[in-house]
């Protein structure tokens, strides 16, 4: 381990030269080719050096110690910039740890407002075709009322028709009421005629007195015939009408009641809808896309600093002495 040291300080010291200050250059700045190795090459590298590094976790602080017998203050101020390198790394880590950790909330809060976003805008078509179905319902019902309505419209003008058909008829026997009594106010005035006058002329008058009592009674008996006739046809017409009206009266109380229930469940489903708003909101896709976006430059954010740690750590790989050389290593493997 010893000749190790040496190698990589002399190799170091040969790099800088043998007058240049105490602050070199840092060792980000060398060349990865030379300095990094392979991915195939670091992965037995890392089970050696990882039971040296367990022996040599720190470095002497004395001039002159156990393992480092070099006494040059170059190598020293260049183990002292390595051991702040190893902060800054533990530090990065933690730093990267802290954003893999915050993009991962990141994505599964995204997975979840996209989950959420498909389900709110299912139930949002679900709402829309209830209320397709409701509105339907509430034409079709709006038309079967208007035709029931019509229906009774026509049958009470039948019936205002045949009311005003009996009042002509009620007029009409009281005429023949009228004219039968001046057929008894002939046979009186016959009867005094018939005493007063002569024979001849009383049977005269007599014979037209029959004639005319005689049209008189079929006119009246006709008359009677069609008053009876509307009679019973109004009284059946007035029973129907009665029906029908106690039957709308009950279809429109069915009616109220289904419309009053419809009302409240279209109230239901538009409260439902203004909850699932919300969610539709969150899950739009100018949102998706903007957290898109911003993952993004986070992302390459984390690209720029992997390269630089890259590079620190390509410079610490000569050096066994470094305690978290290969967990770092398999970390910025992975990202």
């Amino acid at each position: 381990m010893k000749k190790l040291f040496n190698k990589s300080v002399g190799k170091q010291q040969d790099s800088y030269g043998g007058n240049e200050p105490k602050n070199p250059k840092r060792a980000g700045s060398m060349p990865l080719q030379r300095w990094l190795p392979t991915r195939n090459d670091s992965l037995p590298i890392e089970a050696s050096q990882t039971k040296e590094a367990a022996s040599s976790c720190s470095l002497p602080s004395t001039q002159r110690g156990p393992l480092c017998p070099c006494t040059n203050e170059q190598c020293q101020a260049f183990v002292a910039r390595l051991q702040h390198q190893v902060e800054n790394l533990t530090e990065e880590k933690s730093q990267l740890e802290s954003l893999i950790f915050m993009q991962q909330q990141t994505l599964h809060r995204i997975d979840r407002d996209g989950r959420n976003s498909q389900e709110g805008a299912k139930r949002e078509l679900e709402l829309q075709q209830r209320l397709a179905m409701v509105l339907a319902l509430l034409l079709t019902h709006q038309v079967s009322m208007e035709d029931k309505l019509k229906s009774s419209s026509d049958a009470i003008q039948s019936l205002n028709e045949h009311i005003e058909e009996a009042d002509e008829l009620v007029k009409a026997k009281a005429n023949v009421q009228e004219l039968a009594g001046l057929v008894e106010e002939l046979q009186q005035r016959l009867q005094s005629t018939q005493s007063s006058n002569q024979v001849g002329d009383a049977s005269k008058l007599a014979s037209v007195l029959k004639q005319n009592v005689s049209a008189f009674t079929e006119s009246q008996s006709e008359l009677v015939g069609e008053l009876a006739e509307k009679d019973e046809t109004l009284t059946s017409l007035k029973r129907q009408l009665k029906e029908t009206q106690e039957h709308l009266e009950e279809s429109v109380k069915v009616k109220d009641a289904e419309l009053e229930n419809l009302r409240k469940s279209l109230r239901e489903l538009q409260e439902k809808a203004e909850k699932a708003e919300p969610l539709l909101r969150l899950g739009s896709p100018g949102k998706l896309r903007a957290l898109i976006v911003r993952n993004v430059s986070v992302f390459d954010q984390w690209e720029v600093r992997g390269s630089w740690a890259n590079s620190v750590l390509a410079c610490c790989f000569c050096f066994p002495c470094c305690r978290y050389q290969s967990s770092l290593r398999l970390h910025l493997a992975n990202i």
